[in-house]
């Protein structure tokens, strides 16, 4: 994360500061400032269990758009670079990738089924809440990310260089 957000502008310079050891100390700061609100959340809850499975549907949703985001990805490069060199060549990638994107597609709106164990809730309820962490977690930040990036925030080169 602090190689591809320093190459690409992606981190503020305040994220960018390693310690001695090299060491991004200011983004496993801020990792573990959002896991304990999270963790911090099951206290106040009624059901923990389900709010331990809605989390788990949540990051299950996100992965799977990243895996069709990759089928996608996949198909594009083959049609764009047919003949790059490749350490592996997929036989029939566009049918892999079909077959991928709609077993991935089928997942996620299965995803926003609420399962028969939360009894009589609100299904419409469910969905939206699995909706609104889709957003929050996994589409929000990457889209800040991208748009809040600032040309000056490139630092050239990779190698993490410790504070003074």
């Amino acid at each position: 994360m602090l190689r591809i957000g320093r190459e690409q502008g992606f981190l503020p310079p305040f994220f960018q500061k390693v310690n001695g050891k090299g060491i991004e100390m200011r983004i496993l700061t801020g990792q573990a400032t959002v896991i304990t609100v999270i963790a911090l959340l099951y206290a106040f809850v009624p059901d923990v269990s389900r709010d331990y499975w809605i989390f788990a549907v949540m990051a299950t949703q996100i992965y799977l758009i990243m895996y069709v985001l990759m089928f996608i990805a996949a198909v594009r490069l083959r049609r764009k670079q047919p003949g790059h060199t490749r350490g592996y060549r997929a036989p029939a990638l566009f049918v892999l990738c079909t077959v991928g994107i709609v077993s991935s597609l089928a997942a996620l709106m299965i995803g926003f089924v609420a399962p028969s164990q939360f009894g009589h809730s609100n299904r419409l309820l469910y969905a939206l809440l699995v909706l609104a962490g889709i957003l929050v977690i996994g589409i929000v930040p990457p889209f800040l990310m991208d748009r809040l990036r600032r040309p000056e925030w490139k630092v050239a080169g990779s190698a993490p260089t410790p504070e003074l």
